[in-house]
């Protein structure tokens, strides 16, 4: 899931070097604004009295789930505020063993409660590398969010793997971890680790899932926007009680998010075609030539930027509109989005008679 990274290019070089509190403060911002459009969206929906019972439960359980999600979002990132406290007395560039020592140490009170530990395997064979503060900080959101995931009891480890000129950090669990658990801060780490150059992975085990982080030791490679492959999971097409309706397919990483714009774009009469990332919109897309694209621009991996591109090349989505649906609305990303040529903008959270408006506009 979870939770959206921000456009992967020219936010990238803007960043500053560490976490400061203004960094933390925008970036909260921006990651509460997507359960936000949850709560919103269902509260409007149900307060309109014309859902029936089953539908009021599955709203209910929508808004329980983001709430709980931005209640862990505000633990995560008050805890991050009280590590770069601590850090506040270290050099900007620390040695990768003096980093890991200290955030296993500092993390213990966060294990204790429910009887984890975290170890840091073969710390003797793990080399001598500089590492920024940003990354000290992305490693531990790492290292916080493995001990949330794993279940009560579990040792998670951290193991160090060096290759030519990469290093290979491995965070697992002897008891394995949910693959429902929060991403948390791991948009956050994912994007300082891109931006040191380096990249994270989430990788689905038979014992639950594994996040790695591969850091360069010589010159970073260049932030290419990754390819794309086919898969059979492509989408998933609401019913709409309208025949040879206008065909909607909406594009957004966080499922809560997708369920609501899905029960909005049916509800106002057109047929709705969910994808949870860029690759899966695109062969969407190719599959049912929608009328209109509602796409995210923060998602993991292709992002939204990169997705209208792709869309456009194709011959035959050339001419279709495609409206971004973002948490990211400043003025500057306002500006980019308009010089994309995107044919709309709307911001998360979003109004319903805003995106209704935006869709009767260009179905017409």
């Amino acid at each position: 899931m979870s939770p959206s990274q921000p456009p992967s290019d020219e936010s990238l070089t803007s960043l500053p070097a560490e976490l400061s509190p203004l960094v933390l403060l925008r970036t909260l911002s921006h990651e509460l604004r997507v359960p936000l459009s949850v709560i919103l969206g269902w509260t409007k929906r149900l307060l309109e009295e014309t859902t029936d019972a089953q539908q009021q439960r599955e709203g209910v359980r929508h808004i329980q789930s983001v709430a709980e999600r931005m209640l862990q979002l505000l633990d995560d990132y008050s805890d991050l505020a009280r590590f770069n406290d601590d850090e506040a007395t270290m050099t900007a560039a620390t040695d990768l063993v003096v980093a890991l020592r200290r955030i296993c140490h500092g993390l213990e009170l966060v294990a204790q409660p429910r009887a984890q530990s975290l170890r840091l395997e073969a710390e003797q064979q793990i080399p001598s590398v500089t590492v920024s503060a940003a990354l000290r900080q992305s490693l531990w959101l790492i290292a916080r969010y493995m001990l949330r995931a794993a279940p009560e009891g579990a040792t998670v480890t951290i193991s160090c793997n060096a290759l030519a000129d990469t290093l290979h950090l491995s965070f697992g669990s002897d008891l394995g971890i949910s693959e429902s658990a929060d991403p948390g801060g791991l948009n956050l780490a994912r994007l300082f680790i891109k931006r040191d150059g380096g990249a994270l992975a989430i990788e689905r085990l038979s014992a639950g899932l594994s996040v790695s982080v591969q850091i360069p030791t010589a010159q970073p490679p260049p932030l290419d926007a990754p390819a794309f492959t086919a898969s059979s999971d492509l989408l998933n097409a609401i019913p709409s009680t309208a025949s040879e309706t206008k065909k909607v397919l909406v594009i957004d990483d966080d499922e809560n998010i997708l369920k609501l714009l899905g029960t909005v774009v049916s509800a106002a009469g057109y047929r709705p075609y969910l994808a949870t990332s860029g690759a899966r919109g695109i062969e969407a897309a190719r599959a049912m030539s929608p009328d209109v694209v509602l796409l995210d621009i923060g998602m993991p991996g292709m992002d939204g930027f990169a997705t209208f591109n792709a869309l456009r090349v194709e011959p035959s989505l050339a001419n279709i509109k495609i409206v971004a649906l973002t948490a990211y609305t400043s003025a500057s990303e306002r500006e980019r989005i308009a010089r994309y040529g995107f044919d709309g903008f709307i911001p998360k959270p979003f109004r319903r008679e805003q995106l209704v408006q935006a869709l009767s506009e260009f179905l017409v």
